[in-house]
């Protein structure tokens, strides 16, 4: 039962952060979060492609932060030190 709960609150905080990142493209935390939880659930993979992809969109987006500095708050993070 436990499994079931968990499974279904990543199911819906994963929904939320795919809204919030076609809303908001450009906001960094969003990104990191949906990665964080991605990380957590085991998929490292997974991890490291929303951040690569958090950074193509920024790109597309006009978003005049360098990579570095995107980055730079979340270093720490085991799916942010991968890219």
């Amino acid at each position: 039962m436990f499994v079931c709960v968990c499974v279904c609150v990543c199911v819906c905080v994963s929904k939320v952060l795919n809204r919030a990142r076609k809303a908001l493209p450009a906001e960094q935390l969003i990104w990191i979060t949906a990665a964080q939880l991605e990380e957590a659930n085991g998929n490292d993979t997974m991890a490291e492609r929303i951040i690569k992809n958090g950074l193509k969109v920024r790109e597309h987006t006009h978003t005049h932060t360098h990579t570095h500095t995107f980055l730079l708050p979340y270093e720490d993070y085991p799916c942010v030190s991968k890219v």
